[in-house]
């Protein structure tokens, strides 16, 4: 390797990074193996990694070393193992600032009723639905980050299924492709509470939301959607053709 410290703790870095995008990549994807094949390929991977590792930190300091140079030899191991801290306190640091996280799942329900001067609106249509795609052997395919936030299943239409933490009302209203009349001011009552702004409220589990736009002269506003239909619901939940 080189006698410039800077470039042999980048290549260290580096492959770590091959290294872990195979991994992760491979887990993923990769079809399972056997019992006997796993261990082979973990003991490989940390040989190989060991034999790269000591190819970059110790071959020159070691010729600097037996060429009589020990001070220099000292000096170059040193500032390599040095840079290559400050490179792994940065990764460290990205990873807990939540840099490169994984978007967190979740999955709970809750319910919700939409009247427009006084006419209960039915979202039950098969066109409101969220069916998961699949490939040929019944796989589920890449997931749409925006529609797995909160969608609807099964026929359904006032029980809405989050999959993210930070889902609003209005992301299910924009993955159902529903907009409110624009004229019209839309009031919304969780629980039975008024609330301003609801639209831009995070869906709360088992929360049951009524949404009334326009005339509200004969809409009920206590009503809810029972717990007892979401938690029916739930149990029920159908996804990618089971």
């Amino acid at each position: 390797m080189t006698k410039n410290p800077l470039l042999n703790a980048i290549a260290a870095s580096v492959y770590i990074v091959i290294v872990a995008a195979v991994m992760t990549i491979g887990s993923k994807y990769a079809p399972r193996v056997s019992n006997f094949l796993a261990p082979i390929a973990a003991m490989s991977l940390f040989t190989l990694s060991a034999a790269v590792m000591g190819y970059l930190f110790c071959y020159q300091p070691l010729q600097l070393y037996f060429d009589n140079k020990k001070k220099q030899a000292v000096k170059l191991f040193l500032q390599t193992i040095a840079i290559f801290g400050v490179l792994t306190a940065i990764a460290l640091g990205l990873l807990f600032s939540g840099i490169g996280r994984s978007i967190e799942e979740v999955h709970y329900h809750a319910g919700f009723l939409v009247y427009v001067d006084g006419v209960k609106q039915d979202f039950s249509d098969t066109k409101y639905m969220h069916v998961e795609a699949c490939d040929e052997e019944g796989h589920e395919v890449e997931e749409d980050e925006q529609l797995e936030k909160a969608h609807l299943h099964d026929g359904v239409g006032d029980v809405v299924h989050v999959h993210r933490n930070d889902a609003t009302w209005k992301d299910l209203f924009t993955n159902i492709r529903y907009e409110f009349p624009s004229a019209q001011e839309v009031a919304g009552y969780v629980n039975g509470v008024r609330v301003e702004n609801i639209l831009k409220e995070p869906i709360t589990k088992y929360d049951s939301v009524l949404f009334v736009a326009g005339n509200d002269a004969n809409v009920d506003l206590s009503q809810k959607v029972s717990r007892d239909h979401m938690f029916e619901v739930e149990s029920q939940s159908e996804s990618c053709g089971s």
